[in-house]
């Protein structure tokens, strides 16, 4: 279960074994709830089992905590906040936007809050449970549905994800999303073409 504010969690400090610590880090965190319109930097903490903020280093009580069994996915979204990368955690329960100080530590985030299983426990509900990618005839998309996203910072509104190589895609409908993945695949082809023409 995702908490906010109320100091939940287990204390990676204190309470468990080191080996039980998978990665840990400022990460920039959305200030406050909606609109979301500034970030501030919060220590960050994958371990066992959990990602949970901190306010700081001394990791004295989590304002948030998210399981990652309820993680669906994590991906890039090919936008800058702050000087920094974004990317985007979906759970059960809504999405979360961090900025990496740059963009080795958001690959290597991406990778470390991977979910278990392709589009994780909760895929199924956004249609792209484990083994199907959500949208047919794409085994490149690894999930795919509608969530509720933060449009320009200022209001909610829902809108088509999926999330193609890593990155996550927002559209205002599924025939946007089609037509992205056709236009994708129309440049894989010419690509393709042209390297066996560059071979003969």
């Amino acid at each position: 279960m995702a908490t906010d504010g109320s100091g939940g969690g287990v204390d990676p400090g204190k309470t468990s074994p080191e080996s039980a610590l998978h990665r840990e880090g400022f990460l920039g965190v959305p200030a406050g709830k909606w609109p979301m319109k500034s970030f501030k930097k919060r220590w960050c903490v994958l371990y066992d089992g959990n990602f949970m903020v901190f306010k700081d280093r001394e990791k004295r009580h989590a304002v948030t905590c998210i399981e990652m069994s309820e993680v669906i996915s994590v991906g890039g979204n090919n936008t800058m906040e702050r000087g920094g990368p974004v990317f985007v955690m979906v759970h059960t329960e809504g999405t979360l936007k961090l900025v990496a100080p740059n963009s080795s530590e958001l690959e290597a985030w991406v990778q470390a809050l991977q979910p278990s299983g392709t589009g994780g426990a909760g895929a199924a509900a956004y249609g792209g449970g484990a083994g199907e990618s959500g949208v047919a005839g794409h085994p490149e998309v690894a999930a795919a549905g509608w969530l509720t996203v933060c449009v320009s910072g200022q209001r909610k509104a829902k809108r088509w994800c999926q999330l193609r190589a890593g990155q996550l895609e927002f559209c205002k409908d599924q025939h946007e999303g089609a037509a992205m993945l056709a236009a994708a695949a129309e440049v894989g082809d010419d690509q393709q073409g042209s390297a066996a023409a560059a071979a003969a």
